[in-house]
C-alpha cells in the first residue's frame, strides 16, 4: 500500500506537512468515514466504516520504493512504534474520492477519546473539516 490519508497537520501546508521525506507522486482530496476530535493543536479520527459523517482530508500516493522510509519518519511524527502505548495507531481505511475510493493507511487516535477534555468536531452537511 503506498497511500496515506492525512487530515491535519500533515495536510499539504499544514503545521507538519513539511516532515514528508519525499515528494509524493500525487495528492488527491478525499473523505474517509469517522468522526473528528480537536485534540488542542492537533487533531484525531475515530474511524466507523458504517457512519453517514465523513472527515475530508488528503490523499498522499508515494512511489512503492519510498514508502519504509515515508513510513519511518511519519510513524514517528504520529508516535506510531505497533505498542500498547502508542499515542496513534496505523489503520485501512476507504478514502472516498469524487471518482471512486481506494484503500489506503490512515492515524487513528490509539486511546479512548475524553470528550469531556476533546471536542467532536461536528460536520457540516456531513463532512467535518481541521482547520486550525
Amino acid at each position: 500500500m503506498n497511500k496515506i490519508f492525512v487530515y491535519g497537520t500533515l495536510k499539504k501546508g499544514g503545521k507538519l506537512s513539511r516532515n514528508w521525506p519525499v515528494d509524493p507522486v500525487s495528492i488527491k482530496n478525499a473523505r474517509v468515514r469517522a468522526s473528528l476530535y480537536n485534540m488542542g493543536w492537533y487533531p484525531a479520527i475515530r474511524s466507523d466504516p458504517k457512519s453517514d459523517d465523513t472527515v475530508s482530508g488528503e490523499v498522499w500516493e508515494f512511489r512503492e520504493e519510498d514508502m519504509d522510509r515515508v513510513l519511518q519518519v511519519i510513524d514517528r511524527v504520529e508516535g506510531y512504534r505497533d505498542r500498547d502505548d502508542d499515542l496513534y495507531k496505523r489503520i485501512t481505511v476507504i478514502a472516498e474520492y469524487g471518482e471512486g475510493a481506494d484503500k489506503v493507511m490512515a492515524y487513528e487516535f490509539a486511546n479512548p477519546i475524553d470528550e469531556t477534555r476533546f471536542k467532536k468536531i461536528e460536520p457540516v452537511d456531513g463532512v467535518a473539516t481541521w482547520s486550525a
